[in-house]
C-alpha cells in the first residue's frame, strides 16, 4: 500500500516476554515509555526502561552529522536528521543518507530475552567513523528519572557493566572493543507526549561510555543492550529475514496483520502459560480484552496455547468472576471488578471450539464454567447477580465494571449501574454456550433451562425502545432507561445467540449505522448527544471525560461487521467492507502505530489515532475484516 509515514509515528519491537523496544520513528523519544530496552522483569509485568536512547553521529571525512537528534526542556534540537526510508517488519530498519554517506540501522528484540540488538550498516562507498553514546533511564517503566543517583559501571573488554540500585545489571556489548569511559548524566530530556497528556514531561538520563567504529563500505557495527551477559552477533537478523519470507503470504496484508498480532502474545510467568496483552506500550494482560482478541488471535495460535489463555483466567477464578487486570507491580492485588470479562470466556471459549473441538479440555474446564453460572445466579462481589426476571445486574459504587471505565477519583463518567444491554447479551449466551457443551457432554447436573427461560421472556420487553428505535443502552437500579445512543448493543446482533427477530436486527443495525459508525470504529456516543466531546486531548481529567463519551474505538468494527453480514449476507458485506476498510489499512502502515492499530480516535474527526499506538484487540479486529473479504 503506497503512502507517507506520519511524522509523529512509532515503531515498536517485543520480545514475547511483555518486554519491548520502542520510539518514534522521527527524532528522538517522545514518550517516557520510549526506551531501546524494557526489559520485563516478571513477565509480562515488573517492566523497567534501562536502555533509553542512543546518541548517534556520523563522520565522513572531516564532516561529522548527526543520526540522532535530542529535545531538552529549554531547546529543541538544532539540525534534523533525514530518514529516508522505514520499515517495521520483520524488525524496525531505517535508511538514512546524510550528505554522500549511506547508513542502514536494525533493531531487533530477541524472543524470550530481554536483550535488543541494534545492527548499523554502512551502504555507501566511502568509510565512515560512528560515535554512539548509550543512554540509560534505569526505573519503572510508568515512571521518569529526576536527578543523578548512585550508579556503578565497569569495561571489560567489548562490554560496559551498568548497576544501579533496585534495578538488574545493564550489559552494553559490541561486535568492537572500542568502547571509552565517560560518566556523565544528561539533564531535562524532555518528553512532548507526555507533555500533551498533561504529565510531568522531563527526566534525567545516564551516559555510562561512548564507542566509535570506523566501518569501510558493507561492514557492520552491532551493538547488544540486555540483562544478561552473551554473544554479538547477527544471526538474530539473519534468521528473522529467513523466517519472514517463509510467513509471506499471498495476501502480504494478511501477513503483516498476523506479525502485529504476534508482538501481543506473551509468556505469564505467574502460570507458565501464554496470555494476551490489551496493548502497548503501558497495558498488561485485561480479562476482557484478551479475551475478545482471543477470538481472533487463535489464529496465530495452537489450540493448546489458546487453551492456555483460557486456563490462565480460570485459574484465578474467585467467587465467579476472573481477573478484570493483572497489576503491573506483582505485589499489588488483582483486580477483580468487572462483570463483562467473566461472561466473554465463554464467548472466546465458544469461538476457539468451534475452530478446534476439544471434548478432553472442555471437561476440564466444565465445573468452573458452572461454579461460574452458579455464583452470578446467587449473586457475587460488586451487586453482581441475577434479578428476578432473569436478567443480570451490576453496579456498586465507587466501582465501575463494564468495559466503559473511565473515572476521575470516585467519579464515574459514563454511570451504568444497573441493567446494561451488553452484559444481558453475554449473559445469554454464556447460559446458551454452557448448555450446548452440556449437551456435547452429556452432562445435565446443572440445569440452565428455568434462567434461560426468565430471560427470554424479559430481555425484548425490558429492552426494546418505546419508541421502537432500538434497545436501551442501560436501565438504572430505579427502571429508568437510558436514551443514550452507545455502541454496546451491537453485542445483542454479533454474538454467537441472538435473541432479537430479524426486523428488531434491522432497526438496531440502522442505529449503530446511523448514529456511531465510522470507517476507524463505532462512537461511544451519537453525535447529537448534549454529552458528546469531540476530541480526546488535554489533562489526565480531560481525557478520562472524553474516553467514553464520543470518542470512536476500532475493535468495535469486529462486531458490527459480523452483526452487518449476518443481517445482509456475505456478497453485500463485501461490497460494502471493500471500500470502508481502506481508511483503517491506511492507518496500519502509515499512522500512530506503524503495522499497528490504534486503541481509539477522536470522536469527530478521527484523522490520527490516539491512546495506546498498539492496542491488541484493535489489530484483531482489522484482522477479522479482511478474513471475511477473503472468506
Amino acid at each position: 500500500m503506497k503512502g507517507t509515514l506520519n511524522i509523529n509515528t512509532e515503531w515498536l519491537q517485543t520480545n514475547g516476554m511483555g518486554g519491548f523496544a520502542s520510539g518514534a520513528v522521527f527524532g528522538p523519544p517522545t514518550r517516557r515509555y520510549h526506551g531501546l530496552l524494557c526489559a520485563s522483569l516478571n513477565p509480562p509485568t515488573e517492566r523497567v526502561i534501562l536502555v533509553s536512547h542512543l546518541l548517534e553521529t556520523v563522520q565522513v571525512g572531516e564532516q561529522v552529522l548527526p543520526l540522532s537528534t535530542e529535545h531538552y526542556l529549554r531547546h529543541r534540537p538544532k539540525s534534523k536528521v533525514q530518514v529516508n526510508s522505514f520499515k517495521n517488519t520483520p524488525y524496525a530498519q531505517w535508511q538514512y543518507k546524510l550528505n554522500g554517506a549511506q547508513v542502514a540501522k536494525s533493531v531487533l528484540m530477541l524472543k524470550e530475552e530481554n536483550t535488543t540488538l541494534v545492527r548499523y550498516t554502512n551502504t555507501g562507498k566511502q568509510p565512515l567513523t560512528l560515535f554512539i553514546k548509550p543512554l540509560l533511564a534505569l526505573r519503572d517503566f510508568h515512571h521518569l528519572r529526576t536527578g543523578a543517583t548512585s550508579v556503578e559501571k565497569s569495561i571489560e573488554g567489548n562490554t560496559v557493566k551498568v548497576q544501579s540500585p533496585e534495578m538488574p545489571t545493564v550489559f552494553l556489548s559490541a561486535s568492537v572493543a572500542r568502547w571509552q569511559a565517560r560518566e556523565d548524566w544528561y539533564h531535562e530530556l524532555y518528553y512532548d507526549r507526555e507533555a500533551n497528556r498533561g504529565f510531568n514531561a522531563t527526566e534525567d538520563n545516564f551516559l555510562p561510555a561512548e564507542l566509535d567504529c570506523t566501518l569501510a563500505a558493507n561492514e557492520s557495527l552491532i551493538l547488544r543492550l540486555s540483562t544478561q551477559a552473551g554473544v554479538v552477533t547477527q544471526k538474530p537478523f539473519i534468521e528473522a529475514d529467513k523466517e519472514h519470507l517463509l510467513r509471506l503470504k499471498s495476501d502480504p496484508f494478511l501477513g503483516d496483520l498476523e506479525t502485529a498480532a504476534q508482538q501481543f502474545i506473551v509468556h505469564r510467568e505467574s502460570t507458565s502459560e501464554p496470555t494476551i496483552l490489551a496493548g502497548y506500550p503501558w497495558f498488561s494482560d485485561w480479562g476482557r480484552d484478551t479475551l475478545i482478541a482471543l477470538r481472533d488471535f487463535q489464529d496465530f495460535m495452537t489450540p493448546g496455547e489458546t487453551q492456555a489463555v483460557i486456563r490462565t483466567f480460570l485459574h484465578y477464578q474467585k467467587d465467579g468472576l476472573i481477573p478484570n487486570r493483572f497489576p503491573d507491580n506483582p505485589d499489588d492485588a488483582i483486580e477483580y471488578n468487572t462483570a463483562d470479562a467473566t461472561l466473554w470466556l465463554f464467548v472466546a471459549l465458544w469461538e476457539t471450539q468451534q475452530k478446534t473441538p476439544d471434548v478432553d479440555f472442555l471437561r476440564t474446564v466444565f465445573a468452573d464454567l458452572t461454579l461460574i453460572l452458579q455464583a452470578h445466579i446467587e449473586g457475587t462481589h460488586f451487586n453482581i447477580g441475577l434479578q428476578p426476571n432473569g436478567l443480570m445486574s451490576q453496579g456498586e459504587s465507587p466501582w465501575q465494571l463494564t468495559w466503559m471505565d473511565a473515572k476521575i477519583g470516585d467519579f464515574t463518567v459514563t454511570p451504568r449501574e444497573g441493567l446494561a444491554v451488553e452484559i444481558n447479551v453475554l449473559w445469554y449466551n454464556a447460559l446458551k454456550i454452557y448448555q450446548s457443551f452440556q449437551v456435547r457432554l452429556k452432562d445435565e447436573s446443572f440445569r440452565v433451562a428455568e434462567p434461560l427461560k426468565l430471560f427470554e421472556k424479559s430481555f425484548v420487553e425490558t429492552f426494546w425502545r418505546t419508541d421502537n428505535l432500538g434497545l436501551y443502552d442501560v436501565i438504572s437500579k430505579d427502571g429508568i432507561p437510558d436514551l443514550a445512543v452507545r455502541p454496546n448493543l451491537v453485542y445483542a446482533l454479533s454474538l454467537p445467540f441472538v435473541l432479537l427477530s430479524k426486523s428488531k436486527q434491522k432497526i438496531v443495525l440502522q442505529q449503530l449505522r446511523e448514529k456511531l459508525y465510522t470507517p476507524f470504529g463505532l462512537r461511544t456516543l451519537s453525535t447529537d448527544d448534549n454529552q458528546f466531546v469531540p476530541e480526546y486531548k488535554g489533562t489526565p481529567l480531560q481525557r478520562d471525560s472524553a474516553y467514553h463519551q464520543g470518542t470512536i474505538w476500532p475493535f468495535l468494527l469486529r462486531d458490527y461487521w459480523v452483526a452487518y453480514e449476518k443481517i445482509n449476507g456475505k456478497r453485500k458485506t463485501k461490497l460494502q467492507l471493500k471500500s470502508e476498510i481502506e481508511s483503517l489499512k491506511h492507518h496500519f502502515y502509515f499512522e500512530a502505530g506503524v503495522n499497528s492499530v490504534s486503541e481509539i480516535f477522536d470522536g469527530l474527526r478521527p484523522e490520527h489515532g490516539k491512546g495506546t499506538p498498539q492496542q491488541a484487540w484493535s489489530v484483531a479486529a482489522l484482522y477479522k475484516m479482511q478474513k471475511m473479504l477473503e472468506s
